[in-house]
Parts: structure tokens; sequence; C-alpha cells
């Protein structure tokens, strides 16, 4: 009868809320000042998420005896949906021509000669953190209006071949190229 008399009083002390030995949580290991288990040091219990963003790069250029355009790197949040958190445009213009692009009509090597930030929320996120930097770089773009007979497309010089960067158009009659390439998704 004891032994019943003790198991129906400690009852009520092991559904009163109180911890064990056995029942307490593991402690939080890192060094923040919130309940979660990432390194952060916000102030909320929450996991925090990590964003996505969408980046493009959009450009025009007549190319006609030369290249002579704007490319605009563009990083949206939201996947794309959002606001640019991104935006910069860079000047471009041709300082000589490629014959190396076999299937190219067109290819030259461009030099960036001025970059105008609009937008510099997360530049950082996708490589432009000093867009000034780029200033006096040199990339290599050419066109290939039948690409394996289907499309027309603009052409990168990698370093090591020349590679599809994706749509483009150029329209015969006034020399001008336009592209809107999506690069793809990044986290800021």
């Amino acid at each position: 009868m004891k032994l019943l008399l003790l198991a129906f009083l400690a009852l009520p002390l092991a559904c009163s809320g109180t911890d064990s030995a056995d029942d307490t949580a593991a402690a939080d290991t890192d060094s923040d000042t919130d309940s979660d288990t990432d390194a952060d040091t916000d102030s909320d219990t929450d996991t925090d998420e990590e964003l996505t963003g969408l980046l493009r790069l959009v450009g025009s250029a007549t190319v006609e005896g030369g290249y002579a355009g704007t490319e605009s790197v563009v990083f949206v949040a939201d996947e794309g949906y959002g606001d640019d958190v991104c935006r910069l445009t860079m000047t471009l213009a041709s300082t000589g021509e490629r014959t190396d692009c076999e299937t190219c009509d067109w290819a030259y090597t461009l030099e960036i000669t001025d970059v105008t930030t609009e937008v510099d929320t997360e530049c950082a996120a996708v490589g432009w953190a000093d867009p000034q930097a780029a200033v006096g770089t040199t990339r290599a773009y050419g066109y290939d209006p039948d690409y394996f007979g289907h499309a027309a497309v603009l052409m990168v010089d990698d370093g090591v071949s020349w590679q599809v960067a994706g749509y483009a158009t150029l329209e015969d009659t006034t020399a001008l190229l336009t592209y809107d390439l999506e690069v793809g998704f990044y986290p800021y």
C-alpha cells in the first residue's frame, strides 16, 4: 500500500512540467544569443531563411563595323518576382575583331569602359562588390544567327572555348543586338 501511495504522490510531480535530469534538452551550443542552433546574432527565435534572387544580363548594342553598347546586371529579389536588389549598367566597346568563333557571323573583344550603379543593396552577393573594378576589363562576345539550325544566340568566350550565353536578336536594318539572359538563382 505504501508503494501505491508513493507512486500516486509521484504522479503529480511527473506531470507538473518540471524537468527531470533525463528530460532536459541539450543546451544551445552556438555563440549567438537566440535559441536556435545557427550562428546568427538576431534576437528572434525563428530559424533564418535564405533568400534567393534571379540574376539577369540585359544588353543592347549597335554592331556595325564594331560593337558599341550597354549591358545591365540585374539581380531581382524573391526568385525574380521582387524588387531589384542590384542593378548596374556597363558600357561595352569593341577593342578588336575575333576570328576564332567558327559559327559566329561576328565576334569581338569588348572592354568595359564605364560602370554606373543604380541599385546596390545586394550586388556583392552576385560578385559585384566593387563595380568600378570592372572598368578596363575585357570579355568576348559573338553572334551565331542559326545555332545548330535552331536559334539566334549570343556566344561568349569563357577562356577555353565559345559557349552559348542565351538567345539574342539582331535587327538586320538597324544592326541592333538585344538580349535578356537569365544567368541563374543566387542566395543573398
